[in-house]
């Protein structure tokens, strides 16, 4: 869908560009004819603009939501202290050390995403517990569920509202 979203504005864009810029010598065999200009800026547009749009969104931290459906779910404070405690379940905190020390939950695993080694030590734990993933806020959690998940975590879930009044 971004695909044909893209080559439309694209579209748009080259046709604009040959209305009001175009090509003054004359001698421009795409800028000079409109339906060139027009498909030239949408093959342009549909071969950039996908890639960058994607690339925006997960800097943005909103990668991990294109996959929650099918992956991870977002639970709430009260969901987490119901079920933090049931066998089969651990509590992975993403956060800086440094926020880790100013007040966690107990019994929490730290590994901070921001690290260079974040996915390695992802790749030790056990795939088959149900792991709830804090932060401060939700979006660093949900970033991580959304790894653990591509890396085949089969039950992962994000503490929506962050670690605020979770200990």
């Amino acid at each position: 869908m971004t695909t044909l979203a893209s080559a439309l504005i694209g579209a748009g864009i080259g046709y604009a560009y040959y209305q009001y810029i175009g090509c003054i010598s004359g001698t421009c065999p795409i800028q000079s004819n409109p339906i060139l200009a027009t498909i030239f800026g949408a093959v342009m547009a549909a071969l950039i603009l996908p890639d960058s749009y994607a690339w925006i969104r997960q800097k943005a931290g909103y990668g991990a939501e294109q996959t929650q459906s099918a992956s991870f779910r977002n639970i709430s404070r009260d969901e987490f202290h119901a079920v933090k405690t049931e066998p089969n379940v651990a509590v992975l905190d993403v956060r800086t050390p440094g926020e880790h020390a100013a007040g966690h939950v107990p019994g929490t695993l730290l590994i901070d995403i921001n690290a260079p080694d974040f996915e390695r030590k992802l790749a030790e734990l056990d795939k088959d517990k149900t792991w709830l993933v804090y932060c401060r806020s939700g979006r660093r959690s949900a970033i991580a569920a959304g790894i653990m998940v591509k890396m085949g975590f089969t039950d992962v879930r994000n503490v929506k509202t962050g670690q605020g009044g979770l200990f």
